[in-house]
């Protein structure tokens, strides 16, 4: 007797500890699932707003989500959705699903060609998921920053150092690659173009794409190029990964330069069966590339 009670003991356990496994395990997928859909929301938003011939957003400054729905920018699961947060009076919802909840308020801001959200109050679990999964795809945010932390691409955070407090706000970059390739290129071109010719030198340079717009401040760039007797080199950290994916596709020449360049000074060129996903990872954020001098032929 005592025996099958014992028995039917460890049943009852097994059973109440397995239920709250499998819920913790639902639970888990539905925050991120919940996560996944958020950050594609906000990507729909960065490439979709209206910009000028530049690149630059039409509306600057904060950005209400009526507007982006008059534009037609805002993706349909943030327009009307059950238990979501809202926007201010006679907007439509915002489909953010809150499970914990996710957040008091949700801002948005427009800066040159770059959008940037902002969620406060965010609790740490939500804060460390919605970091896992930027960093799995980091071409669905640009940047991430918190804590007064500078911002950094995704898959360049650590989510326990990220997200250490109990609540936080957590602000996103969006950008829209194409744009910012473009802005790049320009910004690398005219940085060689000032350089003179015969020069031996290392300078800081600043441009408009969105590494610059993140970085430090302009006249304390951190964008370096070197001017030596046979060649030129730009180095660009901070580069966000969808961004570096493009760049390594369209190759250096659309920058006016030979070869890129890993870390240690090697260059290198993609090949036209190689992914530029891998390689940009192991870069960490750094573009840089090189261009020979110019020999003058003689006589």
């Amino acid at each position: 007797m005592r025996r099958s009670l014992r028995l039917l003991a460890v049943i009852l356990m097994v059973g109440i500890v397995a239920g709250y496994v499998g819920d913790w395990l639902v639970r888990d997928r539905v925050s991120a699932s919940a996560a996944n859909e958020f950050l594609d929301d906000l990507r729909t938003i960065g490439v979709r707003v209206p910009r000028d011939t530049s690149g630059r957003i039409l509306q600057q400054g904060d950005l209400s989500t009526a507007w982006i729905a008059s534009v037609d920018a805002l993706p349909a699961r943030m327009q009307a959705l059950a238990g979501t947060l809202k926007g201010a009076e006679g907007q439509p919802a915002l489909g953010l699903v809150r499970r914990g909840p996710w957040s008091n308020i949700f801002l948005i801001e427009a800066r040159d060609s770059m959008i940037w959200v902002e969620l406060t109050n965010t609790p740490k679990k939500i804060c460390r998921e919605i970091a896992l999964r930027a960093a799995e795809d980091p071409a669905r945010t640009a940047y991430l920053t918190t804590l007064g932390d500078p911002p950094k691409p995704p898959d360049q955070i650590d989510p326990k150092r990220f997200c250490q407090e109990n609540f936080m706000e957590v602000r996103f970059a969006l950008i829209d690659p194409l744009i910012e390739l473009n802005r790049l290129t320009a910004d690398v071109q005219k940085a060689v173009a000032s350089v003179p010719a015969n020069a031996a030198q290392k300078t800081s340079f600043v441009g408009s794409a969105a590494p610059f717009q993140v970085g430090q401040p302009a006249e304390n760039s951190s964008a370096i190029i070197e001017s030596g007797p046979d060649r030129v080199r730009v180095a660009i950290p901070n580069v966000p990964l969808a961004l570096c994916r493009l760049a390594l596709q369209v190759g250096p020449e659309a920058f006016g330069m030979d070869a890129f360049e890993h870390p240690d000074g090697t260059a290198f060129r993609l090949a036209k069966w190689q992914s530029s996903d891998p390689v940009c990872r192991t870069l960490k954020g750094l573009l840089a590339m090189s261009r020979s001098k110019a020999v003058p032929k003689s006589g």
